[in-house]
C-alpha cells in the first residue's frame, strides 16, 4: 500500500490524479483503503501463510488455474475499496484502475466478475461469492464493484488487511 504526505510534491497521493478518480469512485467514504503502484496488484500465491509447504503452493497454483476468469485477468496498477453511507445503510464498493486504456478495462469485466463469483479465498478458505455479491462493471478505464451491504461491510476492512482482493488478484503471467 502506498502511503503519502498531505503536501504538495511529486510523490504525494494527494496530487495523484489516478488517487483522486479511484477515491471518486466510493461515494461518500466513511472508510476507505488505496493502493497504487507496484504494491496494488495482488499476487494470490503471496496471501499463503509463510509456513506454506510445496505441496499447498502446488494446490493453489492447481486450482487458481481452473477458477473461471482468471486466466484472462488483465493487470492493474491502482485499486480502492471502500465503505460509504449513501441512504443510512453501509454499502461497500470497490474499484480497479490504471488501465491502459478503456478497451482494457471493459475486457476485464467479464474475468473479474467469473473470479469473484467462482473463485475462493486462499485466507479463509471460502469461496469470494459468500464473502461478498458483487456487481461489477467498467466505467472509462475503471472497473468498479458495488459489493453489497450487511455482513460485507465487516468483512471488507479484513479482506484488505489481509491482502485477500479478488478485484486486484494480479494476472497469472504478471509479476505481481
Amino acid at each position: 500500500m502506498l502511503i503519502g504526505p498531505a503536501t504538495d510534491d511529486a510523490d504525494s497521493l494527494a496530487d495523484s490524479d489516478l488517487a483522486d478518480d479511484l477515491v471518486g469512485e466510493v461515494e461518500n467514504p466513511e472508510y476507505l483503503q488505496l493502493s497504487l503502484g507496484d504494491s496494488s496488484c495482488v499476487d494470490a500465491m503471496e496471501a499463503l501463510v509463510p509456513d506454506s509447504t510445496p505441496e499447498s503452493t502446488e494446490e493453489l497454483a492447481g486450482a487458481l488455474a481452473e477458477t473461471p476468469g482468471y486466466e484472462d485477468l488483465q493487470p492493474i496498477t491502482g485499486h480502492v475499496a471502500g465503505i460509504a453511507v449513501p441512504d443510512g445503510e453501509p454499502v461497500a464498493q470497490a474499484a480497479a484502475a490504471a488501465y491502459d486504456d478503456d478497451d482494457s478495462a471493459a475486457a476485464d469485466v467479464d474475468p473479474r466478475a467469473e473470479f469473484v463469483a467462482e473463485g475462493t479465498s486462499v485466507v479463509t478458505g471460502q469461496p469470494y461469492s459468500e464473502l461478498v455479491s458483487a456487481e461489477v462493471e467498467s466505467e472509462g478505464s475503471m472497473v468498479t464493484y458495488d459489493l453489497g451491504g450487511g455482513d460485507t461491510t465487516l468483512q471488507l476492512p479484513r479482506m484488505f488487511q489481509s491482502r485477500d482482493l479478488p478485484w486486484a488478484v494480479c494476472p497469472p503471467d504478471s509479476d505481481g
